[in-house]
């Protein structure tokens, strides 16, 4: 019996492997929470074949795990996370008993927010309760069916639901144009964001001055594409509005904008899709996202589920407030790069993380000089920053190429016609600062006439010399020493030892003094005379025999 049991469980776990996917009746689905990415296979390893927003409506065939097998409205079919997905209908049912109340109107009008980001249409007249049925940009046309005093019940895109009233207007034209007769000096698109020392919210006009009619308000923070200048005036596109706004209430963090350029500048890419590191983060982690294509050069915002600005920035700390929030971050190309798009929603923030210490937001002015040249040295000009000298890192790069990294840059002839970006980070500081500019060719030096010079003298020409080839040396002949004869080692014989004889010792030999000689009588005594002088005569007393004689 235990036998029969493991052999059927092996075999329903084979079936399992081998039928992952269950086949459904197919159903109608709509994306949700940000953008969702379609992909070949039911794991994020799975290669992104394209991304849909909020509201997007998708064919749902079977399921795989946490995975539905799909085909998108473009024709494109692959697998979609189930967490981002509501099955069901596309509209609200209209309101029956419901408690809501609402005056029939049939007034048409448009989508609009301060901020410049979508507006979702709701099941039901509840931020909580109501489930997410599309998601509109600002500017989108719509029918009011019922006018109630918080949400009207309203037809847009195709579809029925409610929406809030302050996000929309009624009547008027959905899309207030800019003066037609205005051409703004354009440039390479990029990110800004509204700022006002009062913290009031900043309008957008249809004109380069006050005398314009206003077009909307935007608060602070909101980010905008600037694509021109006129004047003191920005161009601006927020979401599908476009008018113009005083450049003294955009801010890019320190960067001062793209210097225009004659012509239309070229694109660097397109931006593909981008996803966020962490996909079900806590409290402290830091997030990151990862753009396709990598090197694009992007500006980015943090939103929550509730499309409540978090911040701006490459990265983003997940805050105490954040618990039980998912985050995902709007991404758009700058300095020549196109492109925008929305990441997938990360899973609920958890509680159990630490939050490091908040490093500080680096701060500054970054600028260029004006007018750069090949053939010489640009050093940059940073003001009022707040990270020590030490501390920063220069990175500067030509179009999309990295050139350097020191505080200074020589440019070269290759380098004419193109633009400069120059971003500085600083070690302990999060973000950075930018500044951009055109590089011109060097006028050519005028030519200097030559000084004439001497000929070189001829030189005389060198007397050849006499070689004197040497006499060959006559062979010497070598004699070879005969060898000597061996010597006969002769031994010598030992000697024989010799007999020491000891002398006997000598008797002692008695001394006889001899006795002093007794005088003797002299025969003669010899008398001295004192001498005479010569010729006298010496006269001596005779003596025996002893003769004298006359001289």
């Amino acid at each position: 019996m235990k036998k029969t049991i493991l052999f059927l469980t092996v075999l329903c776990l084979a079936m399992t492997c081998i039928l992952p996917a269950a086949v459904l009746a197919e159903q109608t689905g709509r994306v949700r929470g940000g953008w969702l990415r379609l992909r070949t296979a039911p794991s994020l390893s799975g290669q992104i074949i394209g991304s849909y927003y909020t509201g997007t409506q998708v064919t749902i065939h079977s399921t795989t795990g946490s995975w539905y097998y799909v085909t998108a409205p473009d024709g494109r079919t692959g697998y979609m996370s189930r967490n981002f997905i509501t099955v069901g209908g596309s509209s609200a049912p209209a309101p029956t008993g419901s408690g809501w109340t609402g005056v029939p109107s049939g007034q048409s009008g448009y989508v609009t927010s301060q901020n410049g980001l979508g507006v979702r249409l709701r099941s039901t007249p509840a931020k909580v309760s109501g489930n997410i049925i599309g998601k509109y940009a600002v500017g989108t046309p719509l029918v009011v069916n019922m006018l109630g005093s918080t949400w009207h019940y309203i037809t847009i895109g195709g579809q029925t639901g409610y929406m809030m009233a302050e996000f929309i207007i009624l009547g008027g034209s959905p899309k207030p144009q800019p003066d037609p007769g205005i051409h703004p000096i354009p440039v390479s698109p990029y990110t800004a964001y509204v700022t006002s020392q009062n913290g009031k919210s900043v309008r957008m006009r249809v004109g380069p001055g006050t005398g314009y009619g206003t077009i909307t308000s935007f608060p602070v923070g909101t980010a905008v594409t600037v694509t021109g200048y006129y004047g003191s005036w920005s161009y601006i596109t927020v979401g599908s509005l476009s008018g113009y706004m005083m450049s003294s209430f955009l801010t890019t963090g320190g960067y001062p904008g793209p210097t225009p350029v004659p012509g239309p500048q070229p694109s660097k890419g397109t931006l593909q899709s981008a996803e966020i590191t962490i996909a079900d983060p806590i409290v402290g982690d830091r997030l990151h996202v990862l753009c396709n294509p990598m090197d694009a050069d992007v500006s980015i915002l943090w939103f929550n589920e509730q499309d409540i600005m978090l911040g701006s920035g490459n990265d983003y700390l997940v805050k105490k407030t954040d618990n039980g929030h998912s985050i995902y971050a709007r991404v758009t190309g700058r300095n020549q790069w196109s492109g925008s798009c929305v990441t997938m929603a990360t899973e609920p923030v958890g509680g159990k993380g630490v939050i490091p210490p908040t490093p500080k937001t680096l701060s500054g002015i970054l600028a260029l000089p004006a007018v750069m040249t090949t053939g010489s040295t640009v050093y940059p000009s940073i003001t009022n920053c707040n990270a020590p000298g030490s501390a920063l890192k220069f990175s500067w790069s030509v179009g999309a190429v990295p050139v350097a990294s020191g505080s200074s840059l020589y440019i070269t002839n290759e380098m004419a016609g193109s633009q400069l970006y120059l971003m500085v980070t600083a070690d302990g500081y999060e973000g950075s600062l930018h500044a951009s500019g055109y590089i011109q060719a060097a006028a050519p030096s005028p030519t200097q006439t030559p000084v004439p010079t001497e000929p070189p003298a001829t030189p005389k020409p060198v007397e050849p010399i006499e070689v004197i080839t040497p006499k060959p040396v006559e062979p010497v002949e070598v004699i070879t020493p005969k060898p000597v004869e061996p010597v006969e080692v002769i031994t010598p014989k030992p000697v024989e030892p010799v007999e020491v004889i000891t002398p006997k010792p000598v008797e002692p030999v008695e001394l006889i003094t001899p006795k002093p000689a007794e005088p003797t009588q002299t025969d003669s005594l010899v008398e001295l005379i004192t001498p005479r002088p010569a010729g006298d005569r010496i006269q001596t007393a005779p003596s025996k025999g002893i003769k004298t004689s006359r001289s």
